[in-house]
């Protein structure tokens, strides 16, 4: 197996000597369709390859596939990653049940995709009465998450929590949670779109919590020919008025949520403008704007479900966006020769992170320097 210039990732069956196309067309769809970065289709793709791995040595066909198949798949993943640690040791099997977990989810996704290009029997994957036990949910955004009983818990025992910065299946996790906990649609939606929000924009909790429907024009949206869309939030730290160029994706969404679900939800309540006071996300039990302290309740349970530290909430979903941004702008001046001191990274990005200056952003980029000088050589 092995990653091409333009990222597709070309896997081989060594023993029968013979491309492996579903690998190699979903690494394709990876990148052109979902837009991931190529080093995390790669990772996907390993983990997959691990699977299709066991149903070559089996000898099974896609239609073989059940949930006592993936139960023994997961057994023998387990025991490999337990090695020779005991299961009554709770870190021991804590950590085992996560790396099962990042192969076994991925895994899953990658099925509904087979099923959807009709190679597994109809009904063979699905929520109840399907031989592979796995629900999935399509976000706005195009990209799906899923549910399954195959999987290992992931709240962990004792409270205890590692990282402040979620990675791509904790995000995974966190938007299942926030689907399968709320209590509406309405619900459901208003917070996946929070948490995307804040994912794309970066913007803080409280100018989150006080975007106005009026800031999102449907025709200036449909005629932009930016990539990008500006808002101005009315709340912002230290009273600034700082523009965010948002992607014009994100604001598509969000004009989308006002005229679909947000709607929806004003006109079964019978709300008021002055009691909406024009805000994006409202409460649902008070149909008032929502307030900053909940949107980061919302987001902070997220977080933790997915097995972030305490306190990640939404400022999590913007250290997440504010890592990617710093990654993409090492790796565009380490191809182009250009200094990738913390200063200059700072100063380059202070503006789209909303600082007026770039002595918070340089302690931060300067304390993880190296940690992200690595993620940026990894996706050389």
């Amino acid at each position: 197996m092995y990653r091409r210039a333009d990222g597709i990732v070309v896997a081989y069956d060594l023993q029968g000597r013979r491309l492996l196309h579903d690998l190699v067309d979903y690494s394709m769809y990876l990148i052109d369709k979902l837009h991931l970065n190529p080093e995390t289709v790669y990772q996907r793709i390993v983990q997959i390859a691990l699977f299709v791995e066991e149903l070559i040595l089996r000898n099974f066909e896609y239609w073989q596939i059940s949930n006592a198949f993936i139960k023994d798949f997961r057994g023998r993943q387990m025991m490999a990653a337990l090695g020779g640690a005991s299961r009554g040791a709770p870190d021991a099997l804590r950590r085992a049940e996560q790396t099962v977990n990042a192969i076994l989810h991925p895994a899953l996704t990658w099925l509904f995709w087979v099923s959807d290009r009709g190679s597994l029997l109809p009904n063979q994957i699905g929520p109840v009465e399907c031989s592979i036990t796995c629900t999935r949910t399509v976000l706005h955004n195009g990209r799906a998450t899923i549910s399954s009983p195959l999987l290992f818990p992931w709240k962990r025992p004792g409270g205890a929590r590692v990282g402040k910065t979620p990675s791509d299946i904790q995000l995974d996790i966190a938007r299942e949670f926030l689907i399968e906990s709320a209590e509406s649609e309405y619900c459901k939606q208003r917070n996946l779109l929070i948490l995307e929000s804040a994912l794309e924009s970066g913007l803080r909790a409280d100018s989150l919590a006080s975007l106005r429907c009026a800031q999102f024009n449907a025709l200036r949206i449909e005629c932009a020919v930016s990539d990008t869309y500006p808002v101005v939030p009315d709340r912002q730290k230290f009273s600034y008025q700082t523009e965010y160029l948002i992607p014009l994706s994100l604001a598509a969404n969000i004009t989308n949520f006002i005229c679909g679900a947000r709607a929806v939800f004003v006109d079964q309540l019978n709300l008021s403008e002055v009691k909406t006071a024009d805000g994006v996300f409202l409460s649902e039990k008070t149909g008032k704007p929502i307030k900053a302290r909940t949107l980061t309740t919302i987001m902070s349970r997220a977080m933790r479900h997915a097995g972030l530290l305490p306190g990640s909430g939404a400022h999590a979903l913007r250290r997440r966006f504010a890592d990617d941004k710093i990654v993409e702008e090492i790796c565009y001046r380490i191809e182009n020769s250009m200094d990738t001191s913390s200063q200059s990274i700072a100063f380059a990005l202070m503006q789209e992170l909303g600082h007026t200056t770039t002595d918070s952003l340089f302690k931060y980029v300067s304390s993880n320097s190296a940690r992200l000088h690595r993620e940026a050589k990894s996706r050389q």
